[in-house]
């Protein structure tokens, strides 16, 4: 394990993410997602090595009984979630193994809803991967209340590559968070820009605007605290200074079918 992470950092990696529970689609059985799959004491020697060199680790984790050894373990950030025991939330606000000492919860409804909203004939997924999705799907929910009512730092994720989630589809995850998961729209937004900037360490380079910060910015139609979708189609992009004028990407119009469907 030490030898792995060593090897990582080696070749200039910026993060290391671990799978602390298994996933939807890869259980054999209805309930197996979520189940715990590497032992506290290994996550604590990759929280370790990885954190010597100054870089996070995110653990995909599914189940409070994943999520709690994970944190022991002082992993930082905690991929999709779920509901949160009261010793849980305590470490979050204070994790004396993470990398800042505190760690942070990145929801990823988009790798999920979809599996649970759209037939098995459309998705290619079997029964088991919808119950296990449904299941997980609520637990995220659950997860996303606990981090709202506890004040937990929550960034915002789309897992992206999975199965339905595109690279140009960030404003679905933000939409999703206010309309399934309840989260105020500005802290929807909030958690996307300043939120991450933070988690990742770079508030001090990006994440909102302000004299001295990279000029990192979308020029949208409408206002995006009430209507999100307007993200979808940004009149321009500004990256570091450097204007892109009517931004253009590749679309799947078949994926964007069954997404806006629900």
């Amino acid at each position: 394990t030490r030898r792995n992470v060593r090897k990582n950092l080696r070749n200039g990696v910026k993060a290391i993410k671990i799978a602390a529970t298994g996933g939807v689609t890869d259980a054999k059985e209805i309930g197996q997602a979520g189940t715990p799959e590497m032992t506290e004491a290994n996550m604590r020697i990759i929280c370790e090595e990885a954190h010597n060199a100054g870089i996070l680790v995110a653990a995909h984790a599914q189940s409070s009984a994943g999520i709690l050894a994970a944190l022991r373990a002082g992993v930082d950030t905690i991929e999709h979630g779920s509901a949160m025991s009261d010793e849980v939330k305590a470490l979050f606000k204070d994790n004396p193994n993470a990398l800042r000492g505190h760690s942070a919860v990145i929801p990823t409804l988009m790798a999920c809803l979809p599996l649970v909203k759209l037939d098995v004939k459309v998705t290619g997924a079997n029964d088991i991967s919808k119950a296990n999705a449904v299941m997980i799907m609520d637990e995220m929910l659950a997860g996303i209340a606990d981090a709202l009512d506890n004040d937990i730092e929550l960034g915002m994720g789309t897992d992206s590559a999975l199965t339905f989630v595109t690279h140009y589809n960030t404003w679905r995850e933000i939409d999703f968070l206010i309309r399934y998961g309840n989260v105020p729209a500005a802290r929807a937004l909030h958690a996307a820009t300043q939120g991450n900037a933070r988690i990742l360490g770079i508030d001090a380079e990006t994440g909102s605007i302000e004299p001295g910060k990279a000029a990192d910015l979308i020029l949208t139609a409408a206002n995006p605290l009430e209507e999100i979708r307007t993200l979808d189609k940004p009149i321009a992009v500004c990256v570091r200074g450097s204007l892109i004028d009517a931004p253009s990407v590749e679309r799947f119009a078949q994926i964007d079918e069954l997404l806006d469907a629900f």
